[in-house]
């Protein structure tokens, strides 16, 4: 029997979240760093951040502790070395809006109860011997609750119970994801339920638990292209083209009425605006006039914002030129 990763689907709709690769179901190969003879404790809590290549950032390491995760394949230095402040760690401010994650490592193996596993194949059945595959879900069992800009979110995740301090993951944790689309620029707050138990059934001590709230920020809503590019004086568009600002959330189309306008040279050309997903898509109503050149502004101060109201605010004009072509 072996087991899969569930996988988190923003309240938005927009895609899936594939947040795992597939392990075994019996004991872990790696050893992990536990302290057995005591409660389980915190040792870090990190965030999947904004940067493009999956990266987990800490937004609290457990000071001098020598558990806590250390350098991890590929480099990446999770924690700070006992006695030291290097890496510095501070609360994330820049968690992927799109495709957040928080994991909570533990130093030791908690109660499995924590987690359900139903059947792979057909999500209503347990997961049983007889399962050629099983998926992890902690949504019904609340280990955790997440506030994000004063609401409570909806999440699911898994418990993972391998790893140790120099592997990926590092160290027995709670993988968490949310299922609600929370809006860029909002702070969200993790706190661990007392029913995060160790196989003694000893709880999270209290410091870190109901006296703890680990704290992250997602990233500003920003413009992550154009199509055509706004740096590019030659660019061309299909006269029955259109012209695309992405995002990197999902951007509610109806903020940029007014604020955006395509001009043939001459006079302002008619255009409709819609969004799909993370893209400001801006159709002329007509098809373009080949060979001639058209530019595209928003314009200096408008003021944008994704679905769930965070907000954006243009610093000088963005120009977009091109000359429209005959397809």
């Amino acid at each position: 029997m072996t087991r899969i990763r569930a996988q988190g689907i923003l309240a938005a709709g927009v895609g899936i979240v594939s947040l795992g690769a597939m392990s075994a179901c019996s004991d872990p190969v790696n050893k992990t760093d536990l302290r057995p003879e005591g409660d389980p404790e915190v040792l870090s809590v990190m965030v999947l951040i904004d940067d493009g290549f999956g990266t987990e950032l800490a937004t609290f390491c457990k000071p001098d502790d020598d558990k806590v995760p250390g350098i991890l394949p590929g480099g990446q230095q999770v924690c700070p070395e006992v006695g030291s402040d290097d890496p510095p760690v501070s609360t994330v401010a820049n968690a992927d809006p799109l495709a957040w994650w928080t994991r909570v490592v533990f130093d030791e193996l908690l109660d499995t109860d924590i987690e359900v596993l139903v059947d792979g194949d057909d999500p209503s059945l347990p997961c049983t011997d007889e399962s050629i595959t099983c998926a992890g879900h902690i949504d019904t069992t609340q280990p955790v609750v997440i506030d994000c800009g004063g609401t409570e979110i909806a999440y699911d995740g898994w418990y993972d119970p391998t790893g140790n301090a120099v592997t990926l993951p590092p160290g027995p944790s709670l993988l968490i994801y949310p299922l609600d689309f929370v809006a860029t620029s909002t702070t969200c707050t993790l706190t661990i339920n007392d029913n995060v138990v160790d196989k003694e059934g000893r709880p999270v001590p209290e410091a870190q638990r109901n006296d703890a709230a680990y704290t992250w920020t997602l990233s500003p809503l920003a413009i992550a292209g154009t199509d055509p590019a706004a740096d590019d004086d030659t660019a061309e568009l299909a006269t029955d083209g259109a012209i695309v600002i992405s995002f990197n959330s999902l951007i509610d189309a109806a903020t940029a009425a007014g604020d955006i306008v395509l001009n043939d040279g001459t006079a302002d050309v008619a255009a409709t605006i819609t969004a799909d997903g993370t893209d400001l898509i801006i159709t002329p109503d007509a098809a373009l006039t080949a060979d001639t050149e058209y530019t595209l502004t928003l314009a200096d101060g408008a003021e944008l914002a994704d679905i769930g109201g965070g907000p954006y605010t243009q610093e000088g004009d963005l120009v977009i030129t091109f000359t429209a072509v005959a397809p």
